[in-house]
């Protein structure tokens, strides 16, 4: 078994592998620390966005139209307004599909209205059983009603490029590694 180690040309692959696996480990460890990063952006631009909205506009359709149309935020979002009692007032897109006088039993309205603070961020399944990441502020509308608007970024439009990014990054280490493991088995035939 020392013999099998002892020799040259596994001497030199396992050198060979010795940088590599650490750096596909580094790999993976900051494609973690980029989606972290991702969701804190996201999550900081959406509250951002929702309060800027709730401030400049006391009309739920404005609001949504801002957020949907203008804030710059990835494809799939979606806006929806609460009351306090858990109804769901308006909706966006598809506002009357939603619509419903008491969505309180849903999991991520009842998440909301628990949460103790007047803004927050959480993670949940929305109405449409879409993973995301939703944001939301009180909101005081041109009827004078309190609602809560609510912003939902799906999570798969968060981490989708980041995912492609780490993808290619580990097809492009993995092929590096393989003409590395093939130079050095090369190398080793003539040095032998």
């Amino acid at each position: 078994m020392l013999r099998f180690f002892s020799s040259l040309r596994i001497s030199l692959l396992l050198v060979v592998l010795s940088v590599f696996i650490p750096i596909f480990g580094l790999s993976i460890y900051s494609s973690y620390e980029d989606r972290q990063n991702a969701y804190d952006i996201i999550r900081s631009k959406a509250l951002s966005a929702v309060k800027l909205a709730s401030k400049n506009s006391k009309d739920p359709d404005k609001v949504a139209n801002y957020l949907i149309n203008e804030a710059g935020l990835p494809e799939g979002t979606v806006v929806f307004f609460v009351n306090e009692k858990g109804g769901v007032v308006a909706h966006y897109p598809d506002s009357a599909k939603w619509e419903a006088e008491d969505a309180g039993e849903e999991p991520i309205i009842n998440q909301i209205l628990t949460y103790g603070k007047p803004e927050g961020s959480i993670e949940g399944t929305g109405f449409d059983g879409v993973e995301s990441l939703f944001t939301f502020t009180s909101f005081r509308s041109s009827k004078a009603e309190d609602l809560i608007v609510v912003m939902g970024v799906p999570k798969e439009s968060i981490v989708s490029r980041l995912n492609n990014l780490l993808f290619r990054n580990l097809a492009i280490l993995g092929v590096f590694t393989i003409l590395a493991l093939v130079g050095a088995w090369l190398v080793s035939n003539n040095l032998i």
